[in-house]
């Protein structure tokens, strides 16, 4: 690969990361029924932005939300960093600082036998979910535990579980404590 190459690579990165800005941006803007009108993929990302604007309007304070905002949003989190890394990455990034809240809000959503999961590998490794608050070195704490096991056993459980279909359906149920 040539530095044009590369050039051309970043130009298209750094358009697509415009994009979904400016996507974010529209979607924590928009009027209430505008909102409800989205398709599910994109309902399901407007809610959880406009919850995270109001996290940041409150400098990172979740307690600016409701409970039920405050289960979606953490739920949501939870669910992009094993998508996306596992819970390693969960763990190490800043949504970490939330880890002692998630297991109750996984069972608000309903989702028991993830928060069954988590609750256990957590209580088998002696983790001490109070000690992360996005400043941990992944390499470091990937090798003291198999995180992998418990992504893969996440993995069948979102299956099992539809998180991102509960999400979607929790969401419409509860529209207005959403907002």
């Amino acid at each position: 690969m040539g530095i044009l190459d590369i050039f051309h690579e970043f130009k298209g990165l750094k358009g697509a990361i415009k994009e979904a800005m400016d996507m974010e941006r529209k979607h924590v803007e928009m009027d209430s029924q505008d909102v409800m009108d989205l398709n599910d993929r994109e309902f399901y990302d407007a809610i959880y932005q406009r919850l995270d604007s109001k996290v940041e309007e409150a400098d990172d304070n979740v307690s600016v939300l409701n409970k039920k905002q405050l289960a979606y949003y953490l739920v949501y989190e939870f669910d992009a960093e094993m998508q996306n890394g596992g819970l390693c990455q969960y763990l190490c990034n800043s949504s970490g600082k939330n880890a002692t809240r998630i297991v109750r809000a996984l069972q608000e959503l309903s989702f028991d036998r993830t928060a069954r999961l988590l609750r256990e590998f957590v209580r088998e490794n002696d983790i001490d979910l109070n000690m992360f608050k996005g400043d941990v070195d992944y390499d470091l704490l990937l090798n003291q535990y198999d995180f992998d096991s418990f992504d893969d056993s996440y993995m069948e459980l979102y299956e099992q579980e539809q998180i991102y279909d509960n999400m979607v359906r929790f969401a419409r149920e509860n529209y207005d404590s959403l907002l």
